[in-house]
């Protein structure tokens, strides 16, 4: 497994989260989180809104937060099994524009660019999850996540990683969920929520709170640009996220022991020469592997930054960009890699990039699967058999394993010259927009609810809008 940091280095950035804490504190926004604090003994400052939590009450809360849980999704019969040595993959989510199929040009996304990359996630094996990847600009804006949500879990049977904008629209989707939930009987949540700590050092802690006191798994990010909302340096804002992350971890295990935690990082760079945010930079891939080593020590799942690139297109620096960014914290254990199918700084969402997305995910999971030890991939006997200037091509041996042992591609072109050449010399883009078109006109409808549950999530929207008039 990749390390990027020591034992040593791993107890100073805990130790200094713990002295910034109980010295500095974080500020907090909702009135419950005053009251939650000081009834475990944390300094309360309320002229200036801020928290003191003591080291003790913070350790103990992280010890409560469990190390495995399941996601579970329409699909009741696929639940995902959350904890170390297995890793998925998602979209990352809240992308305001799209590559458009056709024309090739960045356009603002709209409800039926929501809908077809759901349909594709749900057919694509290595994306395990969803997420509100396109918020619609069709709909009235101060809602287009919650219609991002219902978009996707109309179009897809997998879990839903959500990223509210305000704690009401958490509500709404949770009360979307529930609709589906009473559909299919599941006991947990079919989503998780992002919760995203406003850096530095304040809390969203009412959107905290609702996912405790609702046992929505949380996924932990801070999400800080590095040298503006954190320390220019690695090490400083690997210990401002571990800070802001235990503050959080904590406010949510007080409120509900043992309610599911997922940790990460969403920190990023600026270009100071522009000012311009970064995502395809071999520092961040740093900055989410050591993110994962964090999450280790605290013994809870991890997800990593995962595949992001600087590019406005899918040309040779998507790939390089996203391979550093997307790797290293698949190489340091995450147990969720999010990104697919993002370009330009995650502004910018592509179904063609989703699908090659697919296709580096495969091979990741290949490469995390190893190579196997035992008496069948040892091959002795067929070694012995075959001998010198024999041929291995012919035994039942190769016919038996080949398809386990490599990778079947189904996008990267594999074929000689002559044949790709004879199929009409497609590069990667083009055979990828094929493919986009091809599964949206195969795809197979998700089940539909009943009409009473569809009229109970219209009223929820609807109730939502009237709520604004």
């Amino acid at each position: 497994m990749f390390t990027i940091l020591t034992e040593e280095q791993l107890q100073k950035i805990h130790h200094s989260a713990l002295d910034i804490l109980e010295k500095i504190g974080v500020k907090y926004r909702d009135e419950e989180t005053q009251r939650i604090f000081r009834n475990v003994g944390a300094t309360v400052d309320e002229r200036h809104r801020l928290v003191k939590i003591p080291s003790q009450v913070v350790e103990e809360t992280i010890r409560k937060a469990p190390n495995s849980f399941k996601l579970e999704s329409r699909d009741r019969n696929h639940p995902l099994e959350i904890r170390r040595g297995r890793m998925y993959a998602r979209p990352s989510t809240g992308f305001s524009k799209v590559i458009d199929l056709e024309s090739g040009i960045s356009r603002n996304g709209m409800c039926r660019d929501t809908a077809d990359i759901s349909k594709l996630i749900d057919d694509l094996e290595n994306i395990s999850i969803n997420a509100t990847h396109v918020f619609p600009s069709d709909v009235p804006q101060e809602f287009k996540d919650v219609y991002s949500f219902k978009i996707a879990l109309e179009n897809s049977e997998k879990h839903v990683v959500t990223s509210p904008l305000v704690r009401i629209n958490l509500e709404l989707m949770y009360r979307i969920a529930s609709v589906y939930q009473d559909e299919t009987s599941l006991e947990g949540p079919i989503f998780s929520a992002l919760i995203c700590p406003i850096s530095p050092l304040t809390l969203r802690d009412d959107v905290s709170i609702f996912c405790a006191k609702k046992r929505i798994p949380a996924i932990v990010n801070s999400a800080p640009i590095v040298g503006v909302a954190s320390p220019v340096t690695l090490a400083g804002t690997l210990v401002m996220q571990c800070v802001e992350s235990l503050a959080t971890i904590a406010l949510i295990q007080l409120v509900s022991p043992g309610s599911p935690i997922i940790l990460g990082n969403k920190s990023t760079p600026m270009e100071m020469r522009s000012g311009t945010p970064l995502s395809g930079t071999v520092e961040i891939g740093m900055l989410s592997a050591a993110a994962v080593q964090v999450a280790h020590f605290y013994d809870l799942p991890s997800e990593g930054f995962g595949t992001r690139t600087d590019s406005k297109t899918l040309d040779e620096q998507t790939g390089v960009e996203r391979i550093f960014t997307g790797l290293l914290p698949a190489l340091a254990g995450a147990t969720i890699d999010s990104g697919a199918g993002a370009v330009e700084i995650v502004a910018t969402f592509s179904s063609e990039q989703l699908v090659i997305d697919e296709e580096v995910y495969g091979m990741i999971f290949r490469l995390l699967r190893g190579i196997d030890f035992d008496e069948e991939t040892l091959a002795l006997k067929e070694i012995s058999k075959v001998g010198p200037e024999g041929s291995f091509l012919g035994e039942e041996h190769t016919r038996k394993n080949y398809l386990k042992e490599f990778y079947q591609h189904r996008l990267f072109d594999k074929r000689s010259r002559k044949e790709w050449e004879a199929a009409g010399h497609k590069d990667i883009r083009q055979a990828a927009r094929d493919r986009v078109k091809r599964m949206l006109a195969e795809h197979q409808p998700v089940p539909e609810l009943s009409k009473d549950a569809k009229n109970a999530i219209e009223r929820v929207i609807r109730e939502a809008a009237h709520s604004t008039m």
